[in-house]
């Protein structure tokens, strides 16, 4: 019986880790959803400040072995903000691209543990009108940024995966950011140039939401 017992636990072993790779040669499709909500209220008056961002990435890419995989990534995002004591609307939208480095570690049937790591390039621009002051504002920023995070797939299907993972867990960037004034026909610009590395640990949006297909696994 004991003997049964280890050719039966033997098998499904090698079942599941054979199960449970992504073969060299397998190109993926897909791309991950993220969005925040901030929601502030001011002590003393009925001041609220309201931002929603959504993010888009969708990405390609191909395992050059089993288990990791390289690929590009472009990125689309929205973000709004209002203040419930003015009248002003803000909105801006955001362009960008980059690569990835991915790499999965089976952890039984269907499911792998991943960590990644990506860099690349962001582009922002949004317009402001101030209409008590009329004061017509651009700003444009421009980022280079390094990250990683780690995440969990589960293969629905061979050629199907659901993922979730602790969007941006880690961030280094470096900003370069303009502000343009125009007020009564006078204009006026203001450059902040900035780096940093931080972690989301804390963040609302925390949790990226993804899928992947893959083509020739």
């Amino acid at each position: 019986m004991r003997k049964g017992l280890l050719l039966t636990t033997t098998f499904i072993i090698i079942a599941i880790t054979t199960h449970a790779q992504i073969s060299k040669g397998a190109v993926f499709l897909g791309g991950n959803i993220n969005t925040t909500s901030n929601k502030q209220t001011y002590s003393g008056n009925t001041n609220e400040y309201k931002q929603q961002t959504i993010n888009i990435a969708p990405s390609m890419g191909i395992a050059t072995t089993n288990n990791q995989v390289w690929g590009f990534t472009i990125n689309y995002g929205h973000t709004r903000t209002t203040n419930s004591n003015t009248p002003e609307d803000y909105t801006y939208n955001s362009y960008g691209g980059g690569v990835f480095y991915r790499r999965y570690v089976p952890l039984g049937k269907s499911f792998y543990l991943f960590g990644e790591a990506n860099g690349g390039y962001g582009y922002s621009k949004q317009h402001q009108n101030f209409i008590p002051t009329n004061i017509d504002r651009t700003i444009r920023t421009d980022v280079v940024y390094l990250g990683a995070y780690p995440g969990i797939t589960y293969a629905v299907r061979n050629n199907f995966h659901l993922e979730v993972g602790l969007n941006n867990l880690l961030r280094m960037e470096y900003s370069n950011q303009k502000t343009t004034n125009i007020e009564a026909g006078t204009g006026n610009t203001a450059t902040n140039k900035n780096f940093s590395f931080n972690t989301n640990a804390s963040s609302a949006g925390l949790l990226t939401i993804g899928f992947r297909f893959i083509v020739g696994k």
